[in-house]
Order: C-alpha cells, then structure tokens, then sequence
C-alpha cells in the first residue's frame, strides 16, 4: 500500500554553527487516511553529539521494533517495545493535531496523544490557549496558539512555555515553536511552506 512520507528537519542558523551546530530530521510513514505510523526515523547531530532512531510498527501485534545507534554508527540497542492502539510517534502526533478541528475548539480546550519517545510511551497534552496574529517567512498570519505539556517526564519544562502556533486556516501550517528543555530555550521558526492544498 501506499504511504505518506511526513519529514520534519532543524538546524540551527549558518552564523551559530561553531558556537552550537544542529541538524536534526525526523520522518515518518503513515497510511495517508488514518495518519498510524508504519516506520519512524529520527537522526539528530547536535553539538558534536549524535543519535539515530528507528522504529517500525506492527500494528497487529502492538509492538514496535527499535534500533537504536549512537556516534560510532554501530547498533548499540535492538528491543521490542510493546505499544498501545493509538500511541505514535512525534511527527505523526503533530500531523494528527493539524488534523484537528481547532477552529471548534474553546479556549482551555485540552487533548491527551500518546508518543513513544526515546522508546518510552509518553503523554503528551495539547491545550488550545488561543489566537494570535504573529510574523513568519511566509506573510504575516492569524494562528491558532497550542502550549504542549509532557506528562513525567523532563524533554520539556515549565508551564506554558512550550508553545505550537500554526496558522489558522485550513493548512493549519506550523510556523512557529518555542520550547523549554533542560539546557535552555529554544525555538523553531519556518523558513517556506509549498504545495500547501488550500
């Protein structure tokens, strides 16, 4: 059958590369109808530090395959990690939430998405804060404004503070993430958008 492949890359600007160097991808394929994830991957070269991820799904027996390799490009860890019916990965969760009706959502509105994350299944919790007209690449854009809480865990601090505006209209395109980890803050900001459907 045929699948969506979903792509998500970071890195950091060309002028902060000798300081802190970041080239991040992240993908998944997905059934195009139901957004569940068949394989992920996940390569991040961060600071001289390096991980690779992979993760392939089956969804009959509810366990996924992990590999798990590190700097020296050998597999240091091969598991079998079982799962449940509707836990995905990040990227297929950020797809699922652009998914969304949003625009019948009220103010406060909260939905829990369960993520495997580093091979541990984790909640995370999306809350509808609002609209907010902002600034990107692609033109000044009303958005919707979500903050994302992980539940026990510490990949993202504070309250509030790790925020997903994504524009609000039928792309629902992510134009903008700031966030809080352990080392510090970040945050995420488009650079183009194309062969948008709406």
């Amino acid at each position: 059958s045929t699948l969506f492949r979903l792509k998500c890359t970071a890195s950091t600007y060309k002028k902060w590369d000798n300081f802190f160097k970041v080239r991040d991808l992240y993908e998944s394929y997905v059934n195009p109808k139901t957004l569940t994830p068949y394989l992920y991957k996940r390569d991040i070269s961060e600071g001289g530090y390096y991980k690779f991820i992979q993760y392939k799904y089956s969804h009959k027996t509810k366990l996924v395959k992990s590999l798990k390799r590190k700097k020296n490009k050998t597999w240091d860890e091969n598991q079998s990690i079982k799962i449940g019916a509707s836990t995905k990965d990040l990227v297929s969760t950020l797809y699922t939430i652009r998914n969304m009706d949003i625009n019948k959502a009220s103010l406060g509105d909260e939905q829990n998405f369960t993520i495997l994350f580093d091979n541990e299944e984790t909640i995370i919790t999306v809350k509808y804060i609002g609209k907010e007209t902002i600034l990107t690449k692609i033109g000044r854009k009303e958005c919707y404004k979500l903050a994302l809480t992980i539940k026990g865990s510490d990949i993202l601090k504070g309250n509030n503070d790790n925020l997903l505006w994504l524009t609000a209209d039928a792309n629902k395109v992510p134009v903008y993430v700031k966030f809080k980890i352990p080392v510090g803050n970040g945050e995420l900001k488009i650079g183009s958008a194309s062969g948008l459907k709406n």
